[in-house]
Protein backbone atom coordinates (compact mmCIF):
# COMPACT_ATOMS: atom_id res chain seq x y z
CA UNK A 1 0.00 0.00 0.00
CA UNK A 2 1.16 3.17 -1.09
CA UNK A 3 1.75 6.29 1.44
CA UNK A 4 0.59 9.69 0.03
CA UNK A 5 0.98 13.26 1.57
CA UNK A 6 3.50 12.16 4.36
CA UNK A 7 6.16 14.11 5.08
CA UNK A 8 8.74 13.02 7.63
CA UNK A 9 10.74 15.78 8.97
CA UNK A 10 14.31 14.79 10.24
CA UNK A 11 16.86 16.52 11.79
CA UNK A 12 21.01 16.76 10.67
CA UNK A 13 23.73 17.97 12.52
CA UNK A 14 26.23 19.94 10.21
CA UNK A 15 29.12 22.05 11.19
CA UNK A 16 28.78 26.13 11.83
CA UNK A 17 31.32 25.91 8.94
CA UNK A 18 28.64 23.92 6.69
CA UNK A 19 25.75 25.56 7.85
CA UNK A 20 27.33 28.92 7.07
CA UNK A 21 28.00 27.92 3.16
CA UNK A 22 24.26 26.47 3.21
CA UNK A 23 22.71 29.96 4.25
CA UNK A 24 25.06 31.47 1.91
CA UNK A 25 24.03 29.58 -0.96
CA UNK A 26 20.40 29.82 0.27
CA UNK A 27 20.81 33.45 0.06
CA UNK A 28 22.55 34.06 -2.73
CA UNK A 29 20.21 31.90 -5.08
CA UNK A 30 17.08 32.55 -3.55
CA UNK A 31 15.95 29.04 -1.58
CA UNK A 32 13.36 29.75 0.49
CA UNK A 33 14.54 26.53 2.85
CA UNK A 34 17.91 24.33 3.61
CA UNK A 35 16.15 21.76 2.24
CA UNK A 36 15.69 23.20 -1.04
CA UNK A 37 19.61 23.60 -1.10
CA UNK A 38 20.28 20.45 -0.02
CA UNK A 39 17.93 18.73 -2.54
CA UNK A 40 19.78 20.95 -5.68
CA UNK A 41 23.27 19.99 -4.52
CA UNK A 42 22.49 16.42 -4.65
CA UNK A 43 20.44 17.17 -8.13
CA UNK A 44 24.09 18.40 -8.99
CA UNK A 45 26.11 15.66 -7.69
CA UNK A 46 24.09 13.07 -9.13
CA UNK A 47 24.42 14.52 -12.33
CA UNK A 48 28.15 16.01 -12.79
CA UNK A 49 30.17 13.12 -11.36
CA UNK A 50 34.08 13.71 -11.26
CA UNK A 51 35.73 12.60 -14.09
CA UNK A 52 37.76 9.14 -13.28
CA UNK A 53 41.67 10.36 -12.83
CA UNK A 54 43.99 7.08 -14.38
Amino acid sequence: MEEQGVDVTKQLKVSDAVYDELDELKDEEGHTSFDSVLRTLLLHYRHVQPNDQE
